[in-house]
């Protein structure tokens, strides 16, 4: 699965062309680039994680892996985590 926020026009024809691939049975293929924008959307309630960063880009990725890492128990419950693969790119 990937995330997008359909915010602007791009975003909202790329989100358009994955939903009409999926009602025909097909994979959409999308090209993406970043980043853009943060990190604010809940990342625990996906199952699997593609983080991709480089450079700079990599330190907010490190305050998503620290903090995956460090949840206790009540904060997963808290968060209803459902995060099964992290896989770094």
């Amino acid at each position: 699965d990937l995330y997008i926020r359909a915010l602007g026009d791009h975003t909202q024809k790329v989100v358009k062309h994955a939903e009409e691939c999926n009602a025909h049975g097909k994979q959409a293929l999308i090209r993406c680039d970043g980043p853009y924008g943060n990190l604010s959307f809940n990342y625990y309630r996906y199952g699997s994680l593609v983080l991709v960063g480089g450079g700079i880009g990599i330190t907010p990725i490190i305050s998503v892996l620290k903090n995956i890492y460090e949840c206790d128990k009540k904060q997963l419950a808290n968060k209803r985590m459902c995060i099964r693969n992290v896989h770094l790119v």
